[in-house]
């Protein structure tokens, strides 16, 4: 997975761009685009997208929005792999469940050892 958060989202998995129109999905992309590898709490999200007084089932509005955006990965992991080279070898084939998985509490993106703008940016800075 290929992630660009600094500027304008652009998340990419297998070199197919998964990143939504949908102002609230694209919202919860970001989210778990910039805690990448790292779980975010539901309550997370609910508090991102409704700052001042959440709709009574926002922890559902949140899992269309996971259901939205596993189907665009799911998408593109079936583009990549009808792309990849005949014969090509790749680590063990991933699945939208695993990319975005469901962990207790919240849920968690993982980078499949893929390349995120901000990792760059802070190692950058870090050496000064």
């Amino acid at each position: 997975m290929d992630i660009k958060v600094l500027g304008i989202l652009s998340v990419e998995e297998g070199g197919i761009p998964i990143t939504p129109m949908e102002a609230q999905v694209r919202q919860v992309l970001a989210l778990l685009a910039a805690q990448v590898d790292h779980t975010v709490p539901t309550v997370v999200l609910v508090e991102e997208l409704w700052p001042v007084d959440p709709p009574q089932h926002a922890t559902d509005i949140v899992e269309r929005h996971i259901r939205r955006l596993r189907d665009l990965i799911s998408a593109a992991l079936s583009r990549a792999a009808l792309e990849a080279p005949h014969g090509s070898t790749h680590r063990e084939p991933r699945s939208a469940d695993t990319v975005l998985a469901s962990r207790p509490g919240g849920y968690r993106l993982d980078s499949g050892g893929g390349t995120s703008d901000a990792w760059t940016f802070a190692r950058a800075a870090g050496a000064g």
